[in-house]
C-alpha cells in the first residue's frame, strides 16, 4: 500500500468543535475513517504554525486516499491536502523511464 501525508488545518469552526470535542475524539475518528477504506493511519500529530495537523496513513489506492480527503473537507470544518509519497526505488524507477525520454524547453524551438 502505497503512503500519504496529509496536512490539514482547521477552519475556525472546526476548532471551536475539536476542542469541545477533544482532540483526542477528533484522531479516533480520523483513525476510523481511514481503516472504513481499507487503510491505516501510521502517526497522527497536532502541530502549530502553517498546518493544525498531520496525517501519515497508508491507503489501498488514490480512489480511498481521496474519499477520505473529501469527507473530510466537505465537513467544512477542516481544509486537508494530502500527498502520496514515494519510495527510493519507486523514483528510482520514474527516473529510469524519464532516461528514456526527451523535453525540449519552453522558447527553445518546436518540439
Amino acid at each position: 500500500m502505497r503512503k500519504y501525508l496529509t496536512l490539514g488545518n482547521y477552519t475556525p469552526e472546526g476548532l471551536t468543535g475539536a476542542r469541545s470535542d477533544t482532540f483526542a475524539v477528533r484522531e479516533e475518528a480520523t483513525k476510523r475513517a481511514v481503516e472504513k477504506v481499507g487503510g491505516t493511519v501510521h502517526e497522527y500529530g497536532f502541530s502549530f504554525g502553517e498546518y493544525d495537523f498531520v496525517v501519515l496513513a497508508s491507503f489501498p489506492d488514490d480512489q480511498a486516499a481521496a474519499a477520505v480527503a473529501l469527507v473530510a473537507g466537505s465537513t467544512g470544518t477542516v481544509s486537508v491536502t494530502t500527498i502520496p509519497l514515494m519510495s527510493a526505488a519507486e523514483l528510482d524507477q520514474a527516473s529510469a523511464l524519464g532516461d528514456s525520454m526527451t523535453f525540449k524547453a519552453a522558447g527553445s524551438g518546436r518540439g
